[in-house]
């Protein structure tokens, strides 16, 4: 654990999703299953979609919170396993899901953990609705995955 400002957790949660958009973009790359191209494009896009999001908070908590700190530790063993399920195995659709969803657990009960933390309410308030996102993001997800899997 080490200790973050606010507004730099928000920056590693961006470059958590860039890491993630990065590995599907190359699975999208590699891949010869049509099925399999198809979602990793769409987790490309949605990876995008939640940089950009969480770019807005970061804007907001970067004029409005300075100087809040926490105590604070990345994903990084979810991040591993997401590496070598994309470097080292032939990836089934199950498995980016199930990587994925784990990641944003992870970074959804991370910001759910600061914001009942934060003393400030509107910290508190940011990191809750950055957790919100994660959360409704993961059931956009596994639904419109398992849509695109019946196709």
């Amino acid at each position: 654990m080490r200790f973050e400002q606010a507004k730099d957790i928000i920056r590693h949660a961006v470059e958590m999703h860039k890491m993630i958009e990065n590995h599907f973009t190359s699975l999208s790359a590699r891949s010869e299953d049509t099925r399999l191209k198809m979602i990793s494009d769409y987790l490309v896009k949605r990876e995008v979609y939640l940089q950009a999001g969480l770019k807005e908070f970061e804007e907001f908590a970067d004029k409005t919170f300075d100087d809040t700190w926490f105590k604070f530790s990345v994903c990084d063993a979810k991040f591993k396993k997401l590496h070598e399920y994309m470097e080292t195995m032939e990836v089934g659709i199950e498995d980016i899901v199930d990587v994925t969803v784990q990641l944003y657990r992870c970074i959804a009960d991370q910001f759910t953990t600061l914001a009942m933390e934060a003393e400030i309410d509107e910290v508190r308030d940011v990191f809750q609705n950055i957790a919100d996102m994660e959360k409704g993001e993961i059931k956009k997800m596994v639904r419109n995955i398992q849509m695109m899997n019946e196709l």
